[in-house]
């Protein structure tokens, strides 16, 4: 663990953490919980309005799929992971704090 100036430890923020918080909001939110999917005809489609993690070199980001094609929307991104699951118990708050409002 990592250890902060004050002497408190920071928790190490993990992939599966930042997943896990994203597969809340798609189910707060009615989002569909899979990326893509395989249609009848054997085809595969993006699955519209879901959110997922994208990262890559040390950069990480909550997508959107806007398109049947895949096309994304960035949500909130981070250079660390640590930022951007910050940034998306942000995003959790205020989805609670709608949902009791």
């Amino acid at each position: 663990m990592e250890t902060r100036e004050t002497g408190e430890t920071m928790e190490r923020i993990t992939r599966l953490m930042l997943i896990k918080r994203i597969d809340w909001i798609n189910e707060t939110l009615g989002q569909p919980a899979e990326t893509w999917t395989k249609r009848k005809d054997g085809t595969i489609s993006a699955m519209i309005g879901n959110m997922h993690l994208a990262s890559s070199l040390q950069h990480y980001a909550c997508e959107q799929i806007v398109n049947d094609g895949g096309g994304v929307a960035v949500i909130v991104s981070d250079n660390t992971q640590r930022g951007l699951f910050n940034q998306l118990c942000a995003f959790h708050k205020g989805l609670t704090f709608k949902k009791t409002a």
